[in-house]
């Protein structure tokens, strides 16, 4: 399976290659100039004797006592003009070449330059992904046959061990009801767990808009660092085992209640404001209300999400159109749907909140649960939900092999970005030959057309 050091090594290899044939073009193009510039001289050497030659012509035909007296003269008159004339075209074919010369120079000093910068990065790369593979083989031993190859049966004895233990002695410290929406912990693990599916909705659509914004290669690099990201959590999660199965430990050693008497976390009379019998109605009641603005919450959340995704290839799919005009058109139902959900949250957060003496009364029930009992809950979760996620995570075995099927995604995604790219610099070079060539014929057109026209000597 391909890896991104094979690739980045092979890319090292074939830019290495290119440099060493771009400078040995260089040197020749070089060579050439050399002998362009010489050429360059040697004609303009050339056109100077020929010059003077028809100078000295002239003035010997001037100085004839005769007129028959000239016709040998006039013939070497025209013998010198024809030299000249040759002379003059050999000179614009020099001028010519050492146009060309000079361009196909500077041409290859830039692509050598070109080639010398991505051949450095090239580098770095392949150090990065040599170093990188050098950590996942780590971690992957680690995780497979090191110090947390028993990672999943270790956290799954510290919850047999220790949950159900834990669990009582500090969820029993809270008032229960067998209705959901009238059970005060349910709520405030529900209410928690709205954040976090909040951040999760979010994600989901900015994981959206990132594929419809994104290149094939950013696209197959995200997956290949989320397939990672997956195994790092494990690995991360691993020395906070012990952590965790303590705090379980620690909770499930607290006393067990005797009503009336003691309870493992609270005072007696903290247990009797939290379980007060004259406010239980009330308090219920209030909390079935505060439950259906919850859920009303997350409706709107939920609709917004569907709103916000389908706006995302909406914007894509119609760049022209300003965000009205797609409220008017391809979004409108979604629109109709998010505002009704909107409106519902108001309106059960209004009705929860219409009583303010009663809305009073639930505030006071979740103010009257002690830091203590706060912190215990919040202890007792975050192990067991530390635990559950080593116990359930995926074998370790399944994520890496997950990690190299990503990897080599992306390694195929380079590859043809590469190729794409190569193929856009090859026809570059080809364009950059063909403008030298133009421009140094349109820069010497005039001299030579001149010259060419005056003589039959070859073009």
């Amino acid at each position: 399976m391909s890896t991104l050091s094979t690739y980045w090594s092979g890319e090292v290899a074939r830019l290495t290659q290119a440099l060493s044939d771009t400078r040995a073009a260089l040197s020749s193009a070089r060579t050439a100039l050399g002998a362009a510039q010489q050429a360059g001289r040697l004609a303009a050497d050339a056109v100077r004797s020929a010059s003077d030659a028809v100078d000295a012509a002239r003035r010997a035909l001037g100085g004839i006592p005769m007129p028959a007296d000239g016709d040998p003269l006039l013939l070497a008159m025209a013998q010198a003009l024809i030299t000249l004339r040759e002379a003059q075209q050999a000179q614009s074919r020099a001028e010519l070449g050492l146009l060309q010369a000079r361009g196909e120079q500077r041409r290859l000093e830039q692509l050598e330059t070109d080639t010398q910068a991505e051949l450095a990065q090239a580098q770095t790369a392949q150090s990065q992904a040599q170093r990188s593979a050098d950590e996942r083989q780590a971690v992957a031993d680690a995780l497979t046959i090191g110090a947390w190859a028993t990672l999943v049966p270790d956290a799954t004895q510290a919850l047999t061990d220790f949950e159900a233990t834990a669990r009582a002695r500090v969820e029993g410290e809270f008032p229960s009801h067998a209705t959901a929406s009238k059970d005060l912990l349910k709520r405030v693990r529900a209410r928690r767990a709205l954040v976090t599916t909040s951040a999760s909705q979010a994600l989901e659509a900015e994981a959206l808009a990132f594929k419809n914004s994104h290149d094939a290669v950013t696209q197959a690099q995200r997956r290949f660092d989320e397939a990672w990201q997956a195994v790092r959590t494990v690995m991360d999660a691993a020395p906070r085992l012990a952590d965790a199965r303590d705090a379980l430990s620690r909770l499930a050693a607290l006393p067990a209640p005797v009503a009336g008497t003691r309870y493992p976390i609270v005072t007696v009379a903290q247990h009797d404001a939290l379980f007060h019998a004259g406010l239980k109605a009330k308090r219920e009641s209030m909390l079935a209300k505060l439950s259906a603005a919850d859920d009303a919450e997350q409706a709107a959340r939920s609709a917004q999400l569907v709103y916000d995704k389908k706006l995302h290839a909406a914007m894509k799919a119609h760049p022209g159109q300003t965000r009205a005009e797609l409220e008017a058109t391809v979004l409108a139902a979604d629109l109709v749907t998010l505002n009704a959900a909107l409106l519902s949250r108001q309106t059960t957060r209004d009705d929860l909140q219409s009583n303010a003496a009663d809305y009073a009364v639930l505030q006071a029930w979740f103010a009257a649960v002690p830091d203590p009992l706060w912190e215990a809950l919040d202890q007792l979760d975050a192990a067991i939900a530390r635990l559950n996620q080593l116990k359930h995570a995926d074998v370790p075995a399944n994520l890496l092999a997950a990690v190299s099927a990503r990897e080599a995604e992306l390694v195929t995604a380079l590859e043809a970005a590469t190729l794409a790219r190569r193929t856009q610099q090859a026809a570059t070079q080809a364009a950059l030959i063909a403008l030298n060539l133009q421009q140094a014929e349109a820069s010497a057109a005039a001299r030579r057309a001149r010259a060419v026209s005056r003589s039959t000597a070859a073009l």
